[in-house]
């Protein structure tokens, strides 16, 4: 991806992980809203991280950045199907309602997927894609 493309990636992930942030902490378990909160910090954190100059560094953050955003996208899919403890409540407790959460999740993780594969193709690699 260009450096255009690059921050256009960077905002999705920081955008998935303030759509994940919890509105509420009431009536949320423990683990559950630690969980929540560390998953949407760490998208956040990817976010920023993600306009590197250094190509490992943009690699780093872009393939941790598609394995969360997978993850919370599939989370929102999967989430009664694998045991969760009560995954409406935690969805209902997001700050984008439940289908932009999952919206934002996938667009996310197919912005990151694109960055990795640009990196490891060498079309990100030169270093003009500064923060």
């Amino acid at each position: 991806l260009s450096p255009p493309g690059t921050q256009a990636a960077a905002a999705l992930v920081f955008l998935c992980g303030a759509a994940h942030a919890p509105r509420y902490w009431a009536g949320l378990s423990h683990g559950l809203l630690g969980a929540t909160l560390v998953a949407s910090a760490l998208c956040m954190l990817l976010g920023l991280a993600l306009p590197a100059r250094a190509a490992q560094a943009r690699l780093a953050a872009a393939a941790s950045a598609l394995v969360v955003t997978t993850v919370l996208g599939a989370g929102q899919v999967l989430g009664g199907r694998f045991g969760l403890p009560d995954p409406a409540r935690l969805w209902a407790a997001t700050l984008a309602p439940p289908w932009l959460a999952g919206a934002a999740a996938a667009a996310a993780a197919l912005a990151a997927l694109g960055v990795v594969l640009a990196v490891l193709l060498g079309t990100g690699d030169r270093d003009r894609g500064g923060s």
